[in-house]
């Protein structure tokens, strides 16, 4: 186990954690790129042994290849158990580690709390019912990056977690230098994805390998990215199938492949060179998607078209984690993901009730476009790119919010609801030397969301006495603050579109 400090953000998901395992049965951690989500439950896992030295904890992981990474970070004694090796489950004192695979089928089980690693996985089905109907009684606690799926929000009303106890924004980690930010580009050699039938939420298996096997086309798709790609010294290149991935590959000069067929020998030599630094090029097909840290990733390319928003930023996210020297990871979209998902902190997700639909998207529908200059993703709203200044040809806005976006492939533009637990307001000295007043709405889960109201503009005076007229300002505190507000990212700050009150 690791004995560097907890940050900040990971201190506080620490309490929200014991916060809400005291009140219910489960608790949900959301954090970008599962940015430092190991090191977390490693430090609840010690925190509960060394009050209750006697507790069972079972940490599940998606796969076998996870179990031993785990492992190796969590303190004290720690088991992993394997179905292949013949064992029995041991629900002895201390941390088991697990594949969902292998306990799916066990005995009856007995541990005091379960870690839920990758947790929107839960979704499908696909065994942690059946571990989680051996364990009544225990605490769960999840971790994920992506709390949705192609059929909606993994919590709500009736699911396993009803809502997230603790989560972060994309923006605030990429601001705090936990992650890096994203340069999202636009290519001029997509495949096209209008006429692909749509299966269980996303493209069918048999079109994407249709499209996949135009030699012609996937040529110019690699000639293209391997000009762009300068500079980049660890690569991964996202494949629909392994007939796709050894096509890409063969195009690409000391190219390494990975997938399920693979021998375990041959994939661990793989990804050893590739941790390592050794390997440059890494074609892959599934396997690289979610639970893989290797930081010095900076740069995807996105052979893949999709329509799952999880597939979508859990890859992309492989290249976000900070690195010596990586300033930014360079995304390619040969697959009309953006077109069809949006951006990366705010994808296009099913809501509830919400048919499957085969309607493909246009830029406009998820609030972007791209810089016909550098190809660089944009918000629709802006007016000069950001990343080379070109002008877009956006209609001008007279908000100086628009004006100052500086965020590129982070524009959420979709309204969000959340629950409100204080309100505050302040004097506030801007970095221009503006005096202005600040509203700080603390959310409920952690995080706060900051509105400022410049005093020299008459616009944001008069917004402002709106804004203490409505939650009834006496001079030093809101009498009656908001229990929800209606947001939504804009560039690089969030907007207050609504303030809600329940009745």
């Amino acid at each position: 186990m690791t004995d560097k400090p907890l940050r900040f953000y990971q201190s506080e998901a620490i309490e929200a954690v014991r916060s809400a395992c005291s009140r219910e049965r489960t608790a949900l951690v959301v954090l970008p790129t599962g940015a430092g989500k190991t090191h977390i439950f490693a430090e609840i896992i010690r925190l509960r042994l060394a009050r209750y030295p006697e507790s069972r904890v079972l940490v599940l992981v998606g796969s076998v290849d996870l179990v031993q990474q785990t492992a190796k970070r969590l303190p004290g004694k720690v088991t992993m158990y394997c179905a292949g090796a013949g064992e029995r489950v041991q629900s002895h004192v201390g941390t088991t580690v697990a594949s969902v695979q292998s306990l799916s089928k066990s005995e009856p089980l007995d541990f005091d709390i379960v870690v839920l690693d990758e947790c929107h996985n839960f979704a499908d089905g696909n065994g942690y019912d059946k571990i989680l109907e051996k364990l009544p009684n225990a605490k769960i606690i999840g971790f994920t990056a992506t709390p949705f799926r192609e059929s909606g929000h993994i919590y709500g009303d009736g699911k396993l977690f009803s809502k997230p106890c603790y989560s972060r924004s994309l923006i605030d980690m990429i601001a705090e230098g936990h992650l890096v930010e994203p340069s999202l580009k636009h290519t001029r050699f997509q495949f096209d994805t209008s006429k692909l039938k749509i299966v269980a939420g996303d493209f069918s298996a048999k079109g994407l390998s249709r499209i996949t096997q135009d030699i012609e086309k996937v040529g110019e798709q690699v000639s293209d990215a391997l000009s762009r790609l300068a500079g980049r010294k660890s690569v991964i290149w996202a494949c629909v199938d392994i007939n796709h991935c050894k096509l890409v590959a063969s195009m690409i000069p000391s190219a390494r492949v990975i997938h399920s067929k693979l021998s375990r020998e041959i994939r661990d030599d793989v990804m050893r060179e590739f941790r390592a630094g050794e390997l440059r090029h890494l074609v892959f097909v599934s396997v690289i998607k979610e639970g893989i840290d290797i930081p010095r990733i900076d740069a995807v390319v996105f052979m893949r078209p999709t329509r799952s928003p999880n597939l979508w930023v859990q890859v992309a996210g492989r290249a976000l984690r900070p690195f010596e020297g990586k300033t930014d990871a360079l995304i390619l979209d040969y697959g009309e993901v953006v077109k069809n998902l949006g951006p990366l902190d705010n994808p296009k997700v099913r809501q509830p009730g919400q048919k499957r639909s085969s309607k493909i998207s246009e830029l406009e529908d998820v609030g972007m476009r791209f810089c016909k200059n550098c190809l660089e993703y944009i918000s629709s709203a802006l007016e000069i790119c950001p990343r080379c200044e070109a002008p877009t040809g956006a209609e001008k806005k007279s908000n100086l919010t628009s004006q100052a976006q500086t965020s590129y492939a982070l524009l959420s533009t979709k309204e969000e609801k959340t629950f409100v637990t204080d309100v505050t307001a302040r004097n506030h000295m801007s970095m221009n030397g503006n005096l202005c007043t600040l509203i700080e709405y603390t959310l409920e889960g952690g995080g706060v969301i900051k509105e400022y109201f410049s005093k020299s503009s008459e616009y944001a005076v008069e917004k402002l006495e709106k804004r203490r007229a409505a939650m009834h300002w006496n001079g030093t505190r809101f009498e009656n603050p908001p229990t929800e507000i209606r947001h939504k990212v804009d560039g690089k700050f969030t907007k207050v579109t609504k303030l809600l009150w329940q009745s």
